[in-house]
């Protein structure tokens, strides 16, 4: 039973940093892009993408390890158990809003600020793509914010 505490542990870890770093990015993001100011709008690009592929590929990495591990210790089906099940709905569905959507347009502002970092002119192409990103980060963020609670409340 001591291991299976271990592998709860991690999953927990890994909801923390994932989710956590998730929701702390968008707010971000929506902040820098409030801000209109051309420096900031770049630096908070550079670090949406950093940060992405280090706390948040991480956390989702040991989420899934844990949470699988931990399932598997408790023999618990994942496909068959409801709350289990539309957890990993809800969080793969997020993932593949992240990878189909808003990772693309994240690669895209990033480009864009590059350049409007140095010549301070921020492209109306960049505030549309700002607008999808919100609006389908919005999307992702709630069907995690969802998966938590279906795990917790189960």
């Amino acid at each position: 039973m001591e291991q299976t505490r271990w592998w709860l542990a991690l999953h927990i870890l890994g909801c923390v940093i994932f989710l956590g770093n998730t929701i702390v990015t968008f707010f971000w993001k929506l902040m820098a892009d409030r801000s209109r100011d051309p420096k900031v709008l770049a630096f908070s690009q550079r670090l949406v993408t950093l940060t992405d592929k280090v706390f948040t590929a991480v956390g989702a990495a040991l989420l899934a390890i844990g949470g699988y591990v931990h399932a598997w210790h408790l023999k618990l089906n994942t496909l068959q158990t409801p709350w289990i099940f539309w957890a990993q709905v809800c969080f793969y569905a997020s993932a593949a809003i992240w990878v189909a959507v808003l990772v693309p347009i994240q690669h895209k502002q990033g480009k864009l600020a590059e350049a409007f970092g140095v010549s301070g002119e921020i492209p109306a192409a960049y505030w549309r793509l700002a607008s999808r990103w919100n609006a389908m980060g919005t999307l992702a963020t709630t069907l995690l914010i969802v998966a938590l609670l279906l795990m917790v409340v189960k």
